[in-house]
């Protein structure tokens, strides 16, 4: 183990300063097991990335002297374990957290009609995240945004709209992106909260508690949706990523598995992922060759077209198919906890 750290003290300082960036810090360096181990659990690394690390670490170790673990779910590199944190994450606030008592669902007590369709939370909108916007722009278009119960943490900036644009060179949809802009300069967008008695709670300890950040989730907002709207961390091909495999999933979508049928809004491949995990995706429930489009502007486009499609049933068909869908996210929900914190 010393002999591990002391080689690792050799090294140049700009190589140190570019392992330390690469897996946000010196305390994800260490040793385990009689390996050294660069712990990014918790990121996605594309595969320039692995390569700065792998370059620098191959020049002072063999490769069973060093381990890589990350997130990136459709990685084959070498040296690498590729972890499901958000599982784990989510796992341990669902299962400690007060504010998830309602897990498992009393059936009878979801029955009601609700007044939303769906679900659709939203934080940023900055950079990578510019499909939240565009998904707002499309649902004023199409005037259903009033059968959403919607959030909007961050109002968007011009940054935003340079980001699109950037996109938008790419995709030549001949959108006007901004036609919406005075709509958006009522953000944030803030959702009444009902926990009972209880308050947003952070079990990681990592942040200031607030609605923003914490993993806890209104069984208020449930009631009063039928499906979750999705919009994940990664939507779009990552500009800085060479290789275009970055793929990784989020407690936003666990959320949604674990409390109504949904569709997200992702990388190609995500429901796919999903469904190896056994999960219920709802296939006959909602058009979703959507997961299976490379294209981003054609996925995103196909999105849309469905979330409108849905939106536009009537509430009686709307209700019929959440009734034979509850017995479905009460299986998602067991399929959840069988991990048992490891997927």
């Amino acid at each position: 183990m010393d002999n591990l750290l002391n080689r690792f003290n050799e090294l140049e300082d700009d190589e140190k300063q570019t392992l330390y960036n690469l897996v946000h810090g010196e305390n994800n360096i260490y040793v385990d097991k009689n390996k050294l181990v660069f712990d990014n659990h918790s990121e996605p690394m594309d595969e320039f990335e692995y390569l700065q690390l792998f370059n620098i670490v191959s020049k002072y170790y063999n490769d069973n002297e060093w381990e890589l673990i990350h997130c990136n779910l459709s990685s084959k590199f070498k040296n690498t374990r590729v972890v499901d944190s958000q599982y784990t994450r989510t796992y341990n606030h669902v299962k400690n957290s007060p504010n998830w008592n309602f897990i498992p669902y009393n059936i009878q007590g979801l029955k009601n009609k609700r007044e939303k369709v769906f679900l659709f939370y939203n934080g940023s909108c900055g950079d990578r995240a510019v499909h939240r916007l565009m998904s707002f722009h499309y649902l004023l278009d199409y005037k259903i945004l009033d059968k959403i119960l919607y959030s909007m943490l961050e109002r968007p900036t011009d940054i935003t709209y340079d980001y699109i644009s950037g996109y938008e060179s790419q995709f030549n949809s001949g959108v006007d992106w901004r036609k919406h802009e005075d709509f958006f300069k009522d953000a944030p967008f803030l959702l009444d909260i009902d926990l009972g008695e209880n308050t947003f709670i952070d079990l990681e300890k990592q942040y200031i508690t607030t609605p923003a950040n914490s993993l806890d989730l209104p069984l208020s907002h449930i009631k009063e949706t039928y499906f979750s709207l999705v919009t994940e961390s990664f939507f779009f091909e990552p500009h800085w990523c060479e290789d275009k495999s970055l793929f990784d999933i989020s407690e936003k979508t666990y959320k949604a598995v674990l409390t109504q049928p949904f569709i997200i809004m992702a990388r190609p491949g995500m429901l796919k992922y999903l469904r190896q995990k056994g999960f219920d995706t709802f296939d006959d429930v909602f058009d979703n060759s959507y997961d299976e489009v490379e294209n981003d502007w054609e996925r995103f486009q196909l999105i849309m077209k469905e979330v409108n499609r849905v939106c536009n049933l009537e509430q009686e068909t709307l209700h019929e198919i959440y009734l034979s869908c509850i017995d479905r996210v009460v299986f998602n929900q067991e399929k959840f906890f069988s991990y048992k914190g490891k997927i």
